[in-house]
């Protein structure tokens, strides 16, 4: 059995667990071979960027001008990248703040906001000097239920919006709220917004990815359970199904958008890929119209864009579930948006 086949094997039995470990099913690839000394990284097709550290499992991704930021799993390390730069560096140390692990991550001109997973909480900080502004709690966690704050992003409002995949809801920090946080104080309440315990059977994880149109009239997130993907109104909250066809978002994960095309992580035992789908102008119906694949794929959680390119992070997370040494050094991939189209 290939070290491939193993670390698949491992993660599939591993996925009852997925809460508490992050793992999923998946597959290792080779880290791709670094440019050659001079080159410039966006001239090229496929590049990567590399994290330092033996033990980061990345997970989430946002993109600021020309600066882009990436999460660790591990605890809760936040790292900081230039586009065209291969090296990146160490934004946030990790274990500060109560911020013992990092997920998701979204950013405006002036902040970076950091989901906690299992902590509960939203972690704000300045985005250009890394200085704590302060949190969010949705009391979860003291209150003994299950929550696991996953993905989340800024409406053109400034409000912001928060998946949780356990409590499978979505919540909203109003932006006035986002502005006065104090880091002297104890975290702000974080509230229901939405939740999708009406249309979609409460798995072992839930809601996951999400993004706002570009109008900040909707959401769209997808649920890593079933596949599915729904529209939620940013005015009221209201939960209506986006009609696949005959397609459905296996293991969706993290989703990035452009105008009318929808981009989500696939990653299964059988495909590492991040697909493309055209969505109607209502957002209430979309059809997949190809997928972007890569060798330098491992484990991929999340995407960005970044201009005409893609940004995938490089979880490794089935290395992790099967107790195996990950790949030296863990990366996140620059991909053209078209590469790989299938």
């Amino acid at each position: 059995m290939t070290r491939r086949s193993r670390t698949r094997q491992a993660g599939a039995l591993a996925a009852a667990a997925v809460l508490l470990s992050l793992a999923v099913p998946s597959a290792a690839a080779a880290a791709a071979t670094p440019p050659a000394a001079g080159t410039s990284l966006m001239a090229l097709g496929t590049t990567t960027y590399v994290l330092p550290g033996e033990d980061v499992f990345p997970e989430g991704v946002t993109v600021e001008g020309r600066d882009f930021y990436v999460s660790s799993t591990t605890d809760g390390t936040v790292y900081r990248g230039r586009l065209g730069r291969r090296e990146t560096e160490v934004f946030l140390p990790g274990l500060e703040n109560e911020r013992t692990s990092a997920i998701g991550l979204a950013s405006t001109r002036t902040r970076l906001l950091v989901a906690g997973g299992a902590t509960g909480q939203v972690f704000v900080y300045d985005r250009r000097s890394g200085d704590f502004l302060g949190s969010f709690s949705n009391g979860r966690v003291e209150a003994e239920e299950a929550t696991f704050v996953n993905d989340l992003r800024v409406a053109p409002s400034g409000d912001v919006f928060a998946t949780d995949s356990a409590a499978d809801v979505v919540y909203r920090l109003p932006a006035a709220a986002v502005r006065s946080l104090n880091p002297t104080d104890d975290p702000t309440e974080m509230t229901e917004f939405a939740s999708f315990a009406a249309s979609d059977p409460t798995g072992p994880f839930n809601a996951n990815g999400v993004v706002v149109s570009r109008d900040g009239r909707y959401l769209l997130v997808v649920q890593s359970d079933t596949g599915a993907l729904f529209r939620v109104s940013t005015s009221s909250g209201e939960v209506l199904p986006v009609d696949l066809g005959s397609d459905d978002l296996a293991a969706g994960d993290g989703l990035g958008l452009r105008g009318r095309t929808l981009f989500v992580v696939e990653r299964t035992e059988d495909a590492e890929r991040v697909v493309r789908l055209r969505l109607a102008d209502d957002l209430l119906s979309a059809r997949v119209t190809g997928a972007v694949t890569d060798a330098t794929f491992n484990d991929p959680t999340t995407v960005a864009l970044a201009g005409d390119r893609l940004l995938v992070v490089n979880s490794q997370f089935g290395e992790r579930s099967a107790g195996v040494e990950p790949e030296s050094p863990f990366t996140v991939s620059s991909v053209p948006r078209a590469a790989g189209d299938s």
